[in-house]
């Protein structure tokens, strides 16, 4: 689950921390198959990312770091959020941009403007009923990062289980035609689900992040 990440350096990175909605009400069966999600989800995608280091904890919350991969941060969190809507599960997601300055031995051990970004972030989302944030200790990112982030959550809190089963091989770059044969059903079946979740605004918004993260 976890890979060590001891570099003593400072470096720029996204703090990804998520917290399960309702989790306390989950039965132990659902809890497994939710925790077996996450899981799996990371496995896979640390193959892809090699700096991807995660933590899962509670049961119930993850943090989970990405530095040279950075620019990826949204996409890695949307998709988790649509897989997971996809099975009737939901996450809040705080995304913190900023630095690590101090390496522990694991994900929440370590420190630095990233995390701190990221931590409180999740907190105010608990009394805001937000999916998803972005948080950076920059004034104009933060202003611009606000609206896109109320764009995100407009829709996230909009989409139906068969929208987000697209959507999330929709954001692994998955073609029209290879999504519909994976969920059996017609292309334009795929083309309508897309479009009723708003993915060309997701698109954008990931464009956008993918250039501005980088300037951190």
């Amino acid at each position: 689950m976890q890979k060590q990440h001891r570099q003593k350096k400072i470096l720029a990175a996204v703090v990804l921390t998520g917290d399960v909605v309702a989790s306390a009400a989950m039965e132990p069966a659902a809890r497994r198959k939710l925790i077996g999600y996450i899981e799996r989800f990371f496995d896979r995608f640390g193959k892809e990312f090699p700096d991807l280091n995660w933590q899962q904890y509670r049961g119930d919350s993850l943090q989970a770091i990405l530095t040279t991969n950075r620019a990826y941060a949204l996409k890695l969190a949307l998709q988790l959020q649509c897989l997971l809507m996809a099975n009737n599960f939901f996450i809040r997601l705080a995304l913190g941009i900023g630095n690590i300055n101090y390496h522990g031995k694991d994900v929440t051990t370590s420190d630095g403007t990233a995390f701190q970004a990221s931590g409180p972030m999740i907190d105010l989302m608990k009394t805001t009923n937000k999916l998803i944030g972005i948080n950076a200790a920059d004034t104009a990112f933060d202003a611009e990062w606000q609206v896109h982030g109320d764009a995100l959550n407009y829709l996230l809190q909009r989409l139906s289980p068969a929208q987000a089963e697209a959507m999330a091989l929709f954001l692994q770059n998955v073609k029209q035609e290879d999504i519909a044969r994976k969920l059996k059903i017609s292309q334009p079946s795929v083309h309508q689900r897309l479009q009723a979740a708003g993915a060309p605004v997701f698109q954008s918004i990931l464009k956008r992040f993918e250039s501005s993260v980088l300037l951190f």
